[in-house]
């Protein structure tokens, strides 16, 4: 396909999608329709004193603020809570946790209707966080050129975040003896990381806080990945989820100076600390380009039992049986385990 009409389509995809969709399986699907979303974007609260109207920018001023969203009557209401209260007192009667970090293009709302789905579909506390990824009448290279701004400039809180949870680990190890948590970084949402191991230094906190740290889809270069992810040690597992066909992660190459991303494709070396899962057989390449992108909930897992077990296990902390051949098959290549369909 001409590269011009390539980029066209990924594009305007892309944005119908962060525009009009608010929710991948349905808001009719929730079941438990309370979030917890924290959040360093910028608000005007004086345009509405209820819910507040954020900006796509990063407050350097106010600490984090905890919000729990809820959808109701076609609609998501907002108030604030305090972040360990919010956790202990939490009587949703679901397992484990998930902080689950978005990617490009999203508005708060978009942030908050993503970590819904990802609580319904898979049954899993989520704790989402807001970051300002999406400037109204912006796209492609202009928004993602922002975004990378952003998510640089959010790093404090992003440990913030870290450092809260571990917290409230500690505060309540009766309570989070039975309960696991992971983290879920997605697409550009993975620079958290990689600006994280980069900075790295003997003051950063770094200790065990994750049973998983998930990186899907990631929008961050594959050459390099094995020198600044083996300097992380915030979890048990680190496990690293590809798909050679991911449409958004192909066109992201075309509209930015980004070579072959970790998300997309591997090379020599690959790092002993991840375990690398492949999905370009049994997920490929899809139109709308999202379907390729974003594959943990939706269309996907809902017809592909192997996809959505797969899924539900590392969310719920649990690593794969990595010999269970009805489920992955060990590449020959060494690039890891394909996720058979």
């Amino acid at each position: 396909m001409n590269k011009l009409i390539f980029l066209i389509l990924v594009i305007t995809q892309i944005g119908l999608k962060a525009q009009f969709t608010e929710s991948i399986i349905g808001t009719e699907k929730f079941i438990n329709n309370t979030v917890l979303v924290v959040t360093n974007r910028l608000s005007d609260s004086t345009l509405s004193t209820k819910n507040p109207i954020f900006i796509n920018r990063v407050d350097t001023i106010n600490p984090l603020i905890c919000y729990k969203v809820s959808y109701h009557d076609s609609a998501y209401f907002m108030e604030k809570v305090d972040f360990e209260d919010y956790i202990i007192n939490n009587s949703s009667g679901l397992s484990d946790w998930l902080l689950f970090v978005h990617g490009d293009g999203k508005t708060f709302i978009h942030a908050a209707a993503r970590g819904l789905d990802i609580q319904n579909y898979h049954k899993i506390n989520v704790i989402v966080f807001a970051w300002p990824s999406r400037e109204v009448g912006k796209y492609g290279s202009k928004q993602f050129k922002n975004s990378l701004i952003n998510s640089k400039n959010s790093q404090k809180h992003f440990i913030e975040i870290i450092e809260k949870i571990d917290r409230v680990k500690n505060n309540n190890q009766e309570y989070f003896s039975n309960q696991r948590f992971s983290a879920l970084f997605h697409s550009l949402g993975n620079s958290f990381l990689e600006l994280y191991a980069t900075n790295l230094n003997n003051s950063t906190f770094n200790k065990i806080v994750f049973d998983n740290l998930i990186l899907s889809a990631a929008a961050v270069n594959e050459k390099g990945h094995k020198e600044w992810i083996e300097k992380i040690h915030l979890q048990k597992h680190i496990i690293n989820n590809s798909n050679m066909f991911d449409r958004n992660l192909n066109g992201l190459r075309i509209i930015s100076k980004y070579k072959f991303l970790l998300g997309e494709r591997l090379s020599m070396p690959l790092s002993d600390s991840v375990t690398y899962f492949n999905f370009s057989n049994s997920v490929g390449g899809k139109w709308p380009p999202g379907r390729s992108h974003t594959f943990f909930v939706g269309e996907i897992p809902d017809n592909s039992k192997n996809i959505n077990d797969f899924f539900n296990d590392i969310f719920h902390g649990i690593m794969p049986d990595l010999g269970n051949s009805m489920y992955l098959k060990k590449r020959n290549d060494g690039y890891g385990y394909d996720v058979l369909k």
